[in-house]
């Protein structure tokens, strides 16, 4: 492994190449099958004619897809909410988190009931919100998803480096970060128009 490291742009560069030319390609075929009918969610596209084998195979990939992702997606949040929680003085848990680098406030078993009460907000959330759903999909890509993959890494980097890079480095830097932000715009106004207008 360690005779691999500088190689890790390379690869780095071409997954995420392969990532974009396959989600790319997946978006413009949906699209061209089926137009302006296409659904936020594709496969609602798929009628009764298609296969019903394929129609539950895909269903039960995605569940499973998803069961499996979601405690990756909740760790950050958990570990920023269990950091927020004052520290008691006789805790003596002493684990490393992986986001913040520092010792658990709380003992185990109050992390593993804030853990808990957190799922089940979420899992309260998606109950509630079933029939709006794409729509806090949609709001949660608009704000999270370009400030995650634009903005923040810009910035990052221009604080981690400011001064040591070439200035084209820096004006892609900012261009990114106004992508990103013109983006987030956009689609946070497409959101609510369609939202409003009940479409």
């Amino acid at each position: 492994m360690k005779g691999n490291r500088q190689r890790f742009t390379m690869y780095l560069h071409a997954s995420m190449g392969l990532m974009v030319v396959i989600l790319g390609t997946f978006g413009v075929l949906g699209y061209l099958k089926f137009g302006p009918l296409t659904q936020q969610i594709i496969i609602l596209n798929l009628s009764d004619r298609d296969s019903h084998a394929i129609i539950m195979t895909v269903y039960a990939t995605l569940c499973i897809g998803v069961l499996f992702t979601y405690p990756l997606q909740l760790v950050p949040v958990i570990e920023v909410v269990e950091s927020l929680m004052p520290q008691a003085e006789d805790a003596k848990d002493s684990e490393t988190t992986l986001l913040l680098k520092k010792p658990h406030p709380l003992p185990t078993w109050k992390r593993n009931v804030l853990r808990f009460f957190l799922v089940l907000c979420t899992a309260a959330t998606a109950a509630g919100l079933r029939d709006e759903f794409a729509y806090v999909g949609a709001f949660v890509g608009a704000m999270g998803s370009s400030v995650l993959a634009y903005i923040l890494p810009c910035m990052f980097h221009l604080k981690l480096h400011w001064g040591q890079v070439h200035w084209l480095v820096v004006a892609k830097d900012f261009s990114l970060i106004a992508f990103g932000v013109v983006g987030s715009c956009i689609s946070l106004y497409a959101l609510i128009w369609r939202w409003a207008s009940g479409s």
